[in-house]
């Protein structure tokens, strides 16, 4: 499980790796490692979403903050980690009937907008 202070950076690294990709075809002439630094930041903000899950509160900022998370991994071309993503969703706990309730219908309504 992941420490309160790592999930409260989620806001800093969400909007940390999408002025990255903003600014990504002027950094990449001007800087190899640039790449490496996207991967390592998506790799941080990821795992995010689970802690969020897991406290109580509104279903929907479950829903959006995974939409978020999968709209970055899109944006910046990491499409492994949507998989990941999705995976951890697919294996979250409680009980098959409360998932699909709250978590995977709600998701799968979202899914569409956001591929388009």
């Amino acid at each position: 499980m992941l420490s309160k202070s790592a999930v409260s950076t989620y806001p800093f690294w969400n909007a940390f790796i999408r002025s990255l990709q903003k600014k990504r075809a002027s950094l990449v002439e001007e800087n190899k490692g640039l790449e490496q630094l996207l991967d390592a930041s998506v790799n941080v903000v990821v795992p995010l979403w689970e802690p969020f899950a897991s406290r109580s509160g509104v279903q929907s900022s479950k829903i959006e903050r995974i939409i978020e998370l999968l709209d970055l991994c899109l944006l910046t071309g990491r499409s492994l980690h949507c998989k990941g993503i999705l995976s951890s969703v697919l294996k979250s706990t409680g009980t098959i009937e409360s998932k699909f309730t709250v978590l995977y219908s709600p998701l799968l309504a979202r899914l569409p907008e956001l591929l388009h």
